[in-house]
Formats: C-alpha cells, sequence, structure tokens
C-alpha cells in the first residue's frame, strides 16, 4: 500500500465491497460498499439491544449513554468517549476518494482512511441491522462479504444468545397484524431458548412467506 494506507490493512476486496482494517480492531464501516450511501452508526449504536455490547468493549464507558436518547441528542460527545475506548473513531474527509499522485497530472488509489471507523465485534450486527432495516426479506451480499472478511481477519462469529428483541428489525412498514405476529413468533423463540440469529433468520423466512402469499 502506499503512504496514505500505510496503516491500514485491506483485508479483502470483492467488487463494490471493502473490508478495511487497522490497529487489527477497527473497520471502516464508511468504506464497506462503494457507491452506497453511509450507514447510519450512531441510530445503530443507539439501538436498545447493543448497549450491552457496547459497554462490554469500551471499557471506562460513562453509564449515562445506556440512556438511547441521550446518544441520539449528543451524538458527538459519545463519539468522543467511544474514541477514548478504541471502539469507533470517525476521520473527517471524502469517503472512498482517490489521492493526487505527487509530482503528477492523475489520481493515484483510494484513500481508505476518511470515514467511521467501528469495533470490528460490532461490523456484522451494523450490516444485518442495515439490511434487515431497508431490505428484510432480500439477499444480503453485503453480510455475506462481511462474514467472509471477518473468517479471512481472523475474527471467528459467534450467535448472539439471549432475550433480546429480534422482531423488533422488522417494524418498519407492515401492518399492526403482522407485527403482532412477529412478535409472537419471536417471543415463543425466546422461551425456546433460541438465538438471536436462528429467530431473526426465522422472521425473515416467515415476512417473505407472508409477503408471497399476499401477491
Amino acid at each position: 500500500m502506499a503512504a496514505i494506507n500505510e496503516s491500514i490493512r485491506i483485508v479483502r476486496q470483492e467488487a463494490a465491497f471493502t473490508f478495511a482494517l487497522k490497529q487489527e480492531r477497527l473497520v471502516n464501516v464508511s468504506a464497506l460498499q462503494a457507491m452506497a450511501r453511509a450507514p447510519h452508526v450512531l441510530e445503530f449504536l443507539s439501538q436498545p439491544e447493543r448497549s450491552d455490547q457496547i459497554f462490554a468493549l469500551a471499557q471506562g464507558l460513562p453509564p449515562k449513554w445506556r440512556d438511547p436518547k441521550l446518544v441520539r441528542l449528543q451524538g458527538a460527545d459519545f463519539f468522543r468517549d467511544l474514541g477514548a475506548s478504541g471502539v469507533a473513531v470517525s476521520v473527517p474527509g471524502s469517503v472512498g476518494r482517490r489521492a493526487r499522485v505527487e509530482g503528477g497530472a492523475g489520481v493515484g488509489e483510494v484513500d481508505f482512511a476518511p470515514g467511521v471507523w467501528l469495533h470490528i465485534d460490532l461490523v456484522l450486527p451494523l450490516v444485518e441491522w442495515m439490511t434487515h432495516r431497508h431490505t428484510p426479506t432480500e439477499e444480503k451480499p453485503l453480510v455475506e462479504f462481511v462474514k467472509r472478511a471477518l473468517a479471512e481477519a481472523g475474527v471467528k462469529v459467534q450467535k448472539r444468545q439471549g432475550p433480546k428483541s429480534a422482531a423488533q428489525m422488522f417494524m418498519v412498514g407492515v401492518s399492526e397484524k403482522l407485527q403482532k405476529l412477529l412478535r409472537t413468533v419471536d417471543a415463543s423463540m425466546i422461551e425456546a431458548g433460541e438465538s438471536f440469529d436462528d429467530r431473526r433468520d426465522a422472521l425473515t423466512s416467515l415476512l417473505k412467506s407472508v409477503k408471497g402469499g399476499q401477491k
């Protein structure tokens, strides 16, 4: 890599996808998918179900940041505290721009430094949240890409257990009747001890089946 990216390791690239890693634990989530709108990282981090994981990673994070409303209202201060803990860092600049070549009129390689850098353990939950939030029943190539990149980076993807709501991921754009059904199914699977990932996948299949039957 050239000097602009000398502290950054490009773990994997596939077409529009790039998994850029630095310090072996921060991933540039703004650069994950070229030509795509930057992910709403603050909105993701302010989800109530994300709190325990953030506090496990960010040692010494002030307890006030367990309040999702405060996180959204004071995002800059929240990011500053996360940066001090090495969990999330925002680097100013144009995401995905090409650096100018010294002494030449052309442009060099892509500068992967600008953007939001997020702890590697939060990257897969982020892209899953993004995918299911916008297209819950569609294929998820970015999620699969991130899983492959994590494997190449030596990070084992673990299934997330616990009674956190998976149904909440599917509440946008569905009827109240369908929302109630999703919550009921999710609750029954929680009681049966199913993992978050299994519940999410089951609800995805259920939603796809219901929408397919409505056509």
